[in-house]
């Protein structure tokens, strides 16, 4: 199942509105009380974030949902599902703790020696040694790792910029530039759907280029990609960005020594 983007939508609203506004205050509550919220009606909703019915309505709008009932289909399933992988790993596991752990990073691992991955690894290596500026972007944890692809890469490439965001990658989305490299890292695959609505269409400027890097399996390159890197290795647990933030130090070697390879000869 592709990651809920709700959170990063709550997030969002708490980075645009004033902390003291009526939709702050809901997005507020909806995040301290995701574990343990007993309905997903209007009523329960309104009672629980001490506002009317109407604001609740109108907050779902605010989040880009049509109506309350799409907002409520997310809602229910907002309550995160933490620890399952390990748990999987337990079940019915033998008592050697350490050899299936390591069982299950080898295989977290073996898309490494795919030939298609490697290829889209190389490309986007080439892409990133073209353009003069860089967007490295993503929500949650895939923020994090788009932020330490700045971190490693800006003393040679001073014009990169990794945004984590939601209002700033909204805006970012909705007003690409021409002649810049945008690169997404999403565990899911549906970083786009967080921030355009279906009747909503991605914008290319000319001469830029859109790069994802997913682990998602079924995630395709779409008419709005200009290239797609999938590790198809899964976010079992709904936490895990491990084969993204492997294959984001392998990119940067990569970079680095073509770097090298340049300046030696």
């Amino acid at each position: 199942m592709a990651r809920n983007p709700l959170i990063v939508k709550l997030w969002g609203v708490l980075e645009s509105e004033d902390p003291n506004s009526v939709n702050a205050q809901i997005a507020k509550i909806l995040i301290k009380n995701r574990r343990n919220m007993e309905h997903t009606s209007s009523t329960y909703l309104a009672k629980l974030c001490n506002v009317s019915k109407p604001s609740i309505s109108r907050f779902s709008r605010i989040l880009g949902y049509e109506n309350f009932f799409d907002f409520r289909v997310d809602l229910k399933r907002y309550v995160p599902n933490r620890g399952r992988r390990f748990t999987a790993m337990i079940e019915g596991a033998s008592d050697n703790l350490f050899d299936n752990y390591t069982d299950y990073i080898y295989k977290n691992l073996s898309f490494l020696n795919d030939a298609d991955f490697r290829q889209s690894v190389q490309e986007l290596v080439a892409d990133m040694r073209t353009y003069a500026t860089i967007y490295f972007m993503g929500n949650m944890q895939s923020g994090n790792t788009a932020m330490e692809m700045e971190y490693q890469l800006c003393s040679v490439k001073p014009d990169i910029i990794a945004l984590n965001g939601y209002s700033r990658q909204k805006e970012l989305l909705h007003n690409l530039k021409p002649d810049v490299l945008y690169v997404i890292f999403s565990v899911s695959g549906d970083y786009l759907k967080i921030y355009f609505r279906e009747d909503e269409k991605l914008e290319k400027a000319k001469g830029s280029k859109i790069w994802m890097i997913t682990s998602e399996p079924t995630a395709q390159k779409t008419v709005e990609l200009d290239g797609l890197i999938n590790t198809k290795t899964g976010h079992e647990g709904e936490d895990t960005t491990i084969s993204q933030e492997i294959t984001a130090n392998l990119i940067t070697t990569l970079y680095f020594r073509q770097l090298y390879d340049k300046n030696v000869k």
